[in-house]
């Protein structure tokens, strides 16, 4: 009994024991050292184990999102490089395609519609990496396209003195942007021709250049005709469909009056030329019996032949300070013509050119003259005495 009951009390003590450690918050296991805890935190924090990296590899690049150029606008896509070992996307940059040129099928491009230029066409040289056309050639075009470079490569500039004369199988002509002049008669006699489409960039036409081509080709402002490019129709004024008229306007896009343009226009009093127009063609004003008023255009260099000539009553004209060169017969006739202004920088007077100005009275010849031609001052009974300057080697008679 004795022996149970020292059992019962041990049992009991223990008790007692474990719940006052308990209350105390003691720990019953040692604690561990500082060094192990401190250990164990870094374990449990670690990362799990992570797949190796690899050095990208870059492939070929390629295109994507291709938008395809044209003659009419220009074309995109993105160059992309991406890794030949994982495929992952290492560059990505957005790139330009320039115009490409026509492409043709049955003689149009597929692009923009426009007639493929003539094959077979005669050009010649001139030496300075342009050239003009000079005929048809092998060319069996009906509508007819010229190109703007020639198979040599030279830029086409001109179209040459009856080049296209006579040629009654042409019904369409488109010239090109780069060309700058077009010869004497170069498309005299093509009365089939229904649609002609100048260059913006021309500067000069010669005379007859299209002279009896269809009626369907002209432009009609304020009463007078015109033909022109695709961009400006007003290009060079031809002629007026009413001659009975005392004035015209000209157009303000109008570049160039074509050789006799209101040759004969009986009525016509007063013309005033903006300074826009840069070439007027010989006999522009011939026989125009009533003109007494006209402002010509500051930037002309040339007083065209017979410009004036017949224009009777015409009293005065201001000659611009670009102008170099008064040509044959040029004022011949004006009888009226009173008081005109040679300024210097016109290098020369041709013949003829005021034959007959009889109300002429005083006339001083500027010091850059160089030619004066035979006649220039004839009849002109109102000049009693003319001083030649010492630049003229040679003093014509009259």
């Amino acid at each position: 009994m004795m022996k149970l009951l020292y059992v019962f009390l041990g049992c009991v003590l223990l008790l007692t024991l474990l719940s006052a450690c308990s209350q105390q918050d003691e720990p019953l296991i040692p604690s561990a050292p500082v060094e192990s805890l401190e250990a164990s935190q870094q374990l449990d924090g670690m990362d799990a184990p992570r797949e190796t990296l690899h050095q990208h590899c870059a492939a070929e690049a390629v295109r994507e999102h291709e938008i395809t150029a044209t003659c009419k606008s220009v074309g995109s896509y993105e160059r992309v490089v991406y890794c030949s070992d994982c495929g992952e996307e290492l560059e990505r940059r957005a790139e330009e395609l320039s115009k490409v040129d026509h492409f043709y099928q049955q003689e149009h491009c597929i692009y923009c519609g426009v007639k493929q230029a003539g094959v077979g066409l005669s050009y010649r040289s001139n030496g300075d990496g342009t050239c003009y056309v000079s005929g048809m050639g092998s060319c069996k075009d009906e509508d007819l396209v010229i190109p703007s470079t020639s198979p040599a490569g030279d830029t086409v500039v001109g179209i040459g003195d009856s080049a296209f004369y006579n040629r009654i199988g042409l019904f369409s002509v488109q010239l090109p942007d780069t060309l700058e002049y077009v010869g004497t008669n170069a498309f005299a006699l093509c009365p089939n021709i229904q649609s002609l489409s100048l260059s913006s960039s021309l500067k000069s036409v010669g005379a007859g250049a299209f002279a009896d081509i269809g009626k369907e080709c002209y432009h009609v402002y304020d009463g007078v005709n015109y033909l022109g490019s695709k961009d400006n129709p007003y290009l060079v004024l031809i002629s007026p469909v009413d001659h009975g008229k005392a004035s015209y306007r000209i157009h303000e896009q109008t570049k160039i009056l074509y050789r006799g343009a209101f040759q004969g226009c009986k009525s016509l009093e007063r013309m005033e030329i903006h300074d826009g127009v840069i070439e007027i063609g010989g006999s522009a004003f011939q026989s125009c019996e009533s003109l007494k008023q006209v402002t010509l255009p500051k930037g002309i260099t040339v007083i065209p032949v017979s410009l004036f000539d017949g224009c009777s009553v015409l009293e005065s004209v201001a000659i611009p300070e670009t102008v170099t060169e008064i040509g044959n017969f040029a004022f011949v006739y004006c009888r009226k013509l009173s008081a005109v202004e040679l300024h210097e920088g016109i290098v020369s007077i041709g013949e003829s050119a005021f034959q007959y100005c009889e109300r002429l009275t005083e006339l001083q010849l500027p010091s850059t003259l160089r030619r004066l031609g035979m006649d220039a001052f004839k009849n002109c009974s109102g000049i009693e005495r003319i001083e030649i300057p010492a630049g003229v080697t040679e003093i014509p008679r009259g």
